[in-house]
């Protein structure tokens, strides 16, 4: 057993539990039912792929 996982493992099981979803799709998954995303601030690892969000700016659904 490891005490870390390695980010690899970590981004590679996060591509398959959103495979086939949009970009949308998964950061409404991230907050509160009921609101959607108007915005968000991504971070990288510095190779052009987005690791995760900074910020993510929602709204109450319409």
């Amino acid at each position: 057993m490891r005490l870390f996982e390695h980010p690899g493992d970590v981004y590679q099981k996060k591509l398959k539990e959103y495979e086939g979803k949009t970009l949308n799709e998964y950061t409404n998954e991230l907050g509160v039912k009921g609101w959607e995303m108007v915005n968000c601030i991504p971070y990288s690892s510095g190779m052009g792929t987005t690791t995760g969000f900074l910020f993510i700016f929602k709204r109450p659904k319409r």
